[in-house]
């Protein structure tokens, strides 16, 4: 499955749409995501993608995201025809005979149409004939019917697979974020779904008729300690201790293993692949009946229903944000540090933005050195005489 939101700012929004998305969507393109280099990139990780494509404008307009099923094949085509203010993502996805490329667009309400699909031409005539299959996604800010939209179909054969309104702003809702494709035939289950995450657009999305091997899902094992007496299984070891005598510690752990079942049965808990920790029942609730006061917004425009699913939307921002604390506050720096690590050091930058590349700085006496030798020179000298000043005795060779 493939899909495309314009999500309007992805920085508190990413868990949420992962959450929603989980494994039901292989390649996702995000459109105006509002990034910069600010925003590292294992901030935008998620268990079951690679580390996504990017292209970033900056904090405030345009930028686009791409993620793709850490087990499909992709690479990104470098795309050196195009000017830097067409915002576009080549993505090459290879099915084993199969290899599809998939281009995630976005054009800015205020940017020309006509330039815009000319520069979008430019790519498709350099790569049609390396590419059988071709599919275009994201918000063009153009209806399919427009004169422009429909030279630009027919000059590529393009068929637009996206037939309902994506965007309200207004009452009726228009359609501008399409899926184009030269391979109609190869698609299937093409439609919109309202998220309740982007503040105008749905997530549009269809299916290739291709398969490969998903995530699978996870089993974690536990105890069930909610009718757990410590007294009654204390009393019950005691009499059970009592009545025989053990002649070897299979029938002693035989013996403790089954009382233990009685009292804490073991229990089975099937986790998703890319489960997310922090996002508890109660969350995942709040989220499902956002969706769907949004749809009923989108539906009806009814100034009630509008303040109800925005009533309804700042609870879920809170919930979550709640959450997210609650779970790193539970982390322990102090004990082990593996858990607090593994959790933490995806929200760790790792950019580093020193104007002096690699090179060594050194502070002497007030003096800042930069020259290599002389640097290698002070260390040298440094170690050389580190013991120097250590009450040592020296060893007598004699």
């Amino acid at each position: 499955m493939i899909a495309h939101i314009n999500i309007n700012s992805i920085r508190n929004k990413f868990n949420d749409l992962m959450e929603l998305v989980g494994t039901n969507v292989d390649f996702l393109a995000i459109s105006e995501t509002k990034l910069d280099h600010s925003f590292p990139i294992n901030q935008f990780t998620f268990s079951s993608f690679k580390k996504p494509y990017r292209l970033d404008v900056n904090a405030r307009q345009g930028g686009i995201m791409v993620l793709v099923n850490s087990n499909i094949p992709s690479r990104q085509i470098n795309i050196s025809c195009l000017p830097k203010d067409i915002q576009q993502i080549s993505i090459e996805l290879n099915f084993h005979k199969h290899k599809w490329l998939i281009i995630s667009i976005y054009k800015p309400p205020i940017q020309n149409a006509h330039y815009f699909l000319e520069k979008l031409s430019i790519l498709l005539d350099q790569y049609d004939k390396d590419y059988e299959n071709i599919l275009i996604l994201g918000d063009f800010n153009l209806e399919p019917d427009e004169l422009t939209m429909k030279e630009f179909m027919m000059n590529h054969k393009f068929i637009n697979l996206i037939k309902n309104p994506t965007c309200f702003k207004s009452n009726i809702g228009k359609c501008i974020d399409l899926v184009l494709t030269n391979q109609k035939f190869k698609c299937k289950n093409t439609g919109v779904y309202e998220t309740g995450l982007s503040d105008h657009h749905c997530l549009i999305y269809s299916c290739l008729k291709l398969k490969f091997q998903k995530l699978p899902p996870v089993k974690f094992f536990y105890r069930d300690f909610k009718t757990f007496s410590i007294e009654s299984f204390k009393n019950s070891l005691s009499l059970e201790l009592s009545k025989a005598s053990y002649t070897s510690y299979e029938k002693l752990e035989d013996t403790l293993s089954n009382l233990l079942h009685k009292f804490a049965p073991k229990k089975c808990k099937i986790l998703r692949g890319n489960n997310k920790p922090h996002c508890d029942k109660k969350l995942r609730k709040e989220i499902m009946k956002r969706s769907r006061l949004k749809n009923i917004a989108n539906k009806t425009r009814n100034p009630k229903d509008i303040s109800n699913y925005k009533i309804q939307r700042n609870l879920v921002v809170k919930l979550n944000l709640k959450s997210k604390k609650d779970f790193f506050r539970g982390l322990d720096p102090k004990g082990d540090s593996k858990p607090f690590w593994k959790k933490c050091s995806p929200y760790f930058s790792n950019k580093n933005y020193s104007s002096m590349d690699n090179r060594v700085l050194l502070v002497e006496n007030y003096d800042i050195i930069s020259n290599q030798l002389d640097i290698a020179n002070i260390f040298n000298n440094y170690f050389n005489t580190i013991t120097d000043t250590l009450e040592i005795q020296e060893w007598n060779s004699t």
